[in-house]
C-alpha cells in the first residue's frame, strides 16, 4: 500500500523544495490575512456560487487555511474538511522540509505508493476525498441555506 522511507536529502534544489517554499508563503499569508484591512475584498467571490447558489469544490479553502493557521481546528474542519487536512499536511511537510534546509542531517521522508491498493489510493482516493468534501459543502449549504462561513 504505502511505505515511508527515511533518507538523506539529495543535493541541490528539488521539486519538494519549491512546494515547501510555496507552503511557507501560504502559511505566512494565512497567519497575516485576518490582520489585513479589507481582508474579504482581496478575494473575488465564487462565480460558481453566484451562478448556482451552491458552493464549488474549493469554497471554504481560504477560510480553512486561515483558521487552520490560527489553530482553530473545529472551525477549519467545519468550513472545509478537505481544505483543513490539505493545509495541515502541506504546512507540516513544508516546515519539515524547511528544517532540513537549516539542519541538513535531518532525514527526509519519501512516501511510496506500492501495489494495486496504493496506486488506487493515489488515483482515486484523493479525487474521492475532494468529491466527498464537495458533497459536504453542498449538504451544509442546502441544510442551512448558505455555504459554511
Amino acid at each position: 500500500m504505502f511505505s515511508i522511507e527515511w533518507g538523506k536529502r539529495s543535493p541541490g534544489f528539488r521539486g519538494a523544495d519549491g512546494l515547501a517554499a510555496l507552503g511557507l508563503v501560504a502559511l505566512a499569508a494565512s497567519l497575516a490575512l485576518p490582520h489585513v484591512p479589507l481582508f474579504h475584498s482581496l478575494f473575488p467571490r465564487c462565480h460558481f456560487l453566484d451562478w448556482t447558489g451552491l458552493p464549488c469544490g474549493t469554497c471554504g479553502f481560504t477560510r480553512a487555511f486561515v483558521r487552520g493557521a490560527h489553530l482553530d481546528l473545529a472551525g477549519a474542519l467545519s468550513v472545509s474538511p478537505f481544505g483543513a487536512m490539505l493545509f495541515w499536511g502541506w504546512a507540516a511537510a513544508s516546515l519539515w522540509i524547511a528544517a532540513t534546509w537549516l539542519l541538513p542531517g535531518l532525514p527526509l521522508p519519501r512516501f511510496r505508493a506500492s501495489g494495486p491498493s496504493g496506486r488506487w489510493m493515489v488515483r482515486f482516493g484523493i479525487p474521492l476525498a475532494f468529491a466527498l468534501n464537495w458533497a459536504y459543502l453542498i449538504g451544509v449549504a442546502l441544510l442551512d441555506g448558505s455555504p459554511p462561513a
